[in-house]
C-alpha cells in the first residue's frame, strides 16, 4: 500500500472485557481496507465479526479548500482574448482537499481590472495588484452541476489584467483572488479609426 494512504489506528486495552478497542480517522476518500498486525504479521479476521473494508466519503464543504480551474486562471495561466468566453470551474472540497461528489453549495464570481502596485516588472502574485474601476465583469452565478463542480463563464470585453474573486458566503476559496490576463482581440475595422497627427498628414 502507498504509505501516504496508510492510517494507523489508536488502540486501547479494556482490561475488564479483555479486548482492544481501536479508532482511526481517514483523511482521503475511497475504499479503505483494515489490517490488524500482531508482532508485524497480519492476522486473519472474519467479516461476520469485524468489517475489514470501509468506504470513506468526502466531508462537508470547506470554502478555504475549494479550488477553481480554467483557461487563464491563476499563475501560469495562458492569456485569453477580449470578447472570448472562458470557462471557470469551481471544485467544492472538504477540509482535507477531497473533491465533493454532490452539489448544494452557492459560489459567486466577480472580476475587476487591476493595476500593478509595486515598481519593476509585474509579477503573477495577486497581492501585488490593486483593483481599479476601469472594467468590472460579473459572470453568471456558477451553475451547480450536481457532482461537486460548478460552472460559469468569464467573457470580458476590455483588455486588462483582472483580479477574479471566487467566494462562498463572502469568504474566498483557495487561491482567490486569481489573476487573469486579457489581451486585445483581433483587429476590428469597424472599431478602428484614423488619427491625424497634423493637418498636413491627413
Amino acid at each position: 500500500a502507498n504509505s501516504a494512504n496508510v492510517v494507523k489506528a489508536t488502540l486501547e486495552y479494556n482490561a475488564e472485557r479483555g479486548v482492544y478497542f481501536g479508532r482511526y480517522s481517514a483523511l482521503k476518500v475511497g475504499r479503505h481496507t483494515l489490517q490488524v498486525l500482531l508482532y508485524g504479521e497480519v492476522i486473519s479476521m472474519d467479516d461476520a465479526y469485524l468489517s475489514t473494508s470501509t468506504n470513506v466519503k468526502p466531508g462537508s464543504t470547506s470554502t478555504s479548500a475549494c479550488t477553481a480551474e480554467g483557461a487563464g486562471v491563476g499563475a501560469g495561466g495562458a492569456p485569453i482574448n477580449a470578447g472570448e468566453s472562458a470557462r471557470i470551474v469551481v471544485v467544492a472540497r472538504d477540509a482535507f482537499g477531497n473533491a465533493l461528489e454532490t452539489g448544494g453549495s452557492i459560489f459567486s464570481v466577480l472580476a475587476r481590472s487591476a493595476t500593478y502596485s509595486n515598481t519593476g516588472n509585474p509579477t503573477a502574485i495577486p497581492t501585488e495588484w490593486t483593483t481599479n474601476l476601469d472594467a468590472i465583469v460579473a459572470p453568471p452565478a456558477p451553475v451547480d452541476r450536481g457532482d461537486g463542480t460548478y460552472l460559469t463563464t468569464f467573457m470580458p470585453s476590455v483588455a486588462a489584467t483582472y483580479l477574479v474573486e471566487v467566494t462562498r458566503s463572502a469568504s474566498h476559496i483557495k487561491g482567490s483572488p486569481f489573476l487573469i490576463t486579457v489581451t486585445p482581440a483581433a483587429t476590428s475595422a469597424v472599431h478602428s479609426m484614423l488619427v491625424c497627427l497634423t493637418i498636413d498628414n491627413c
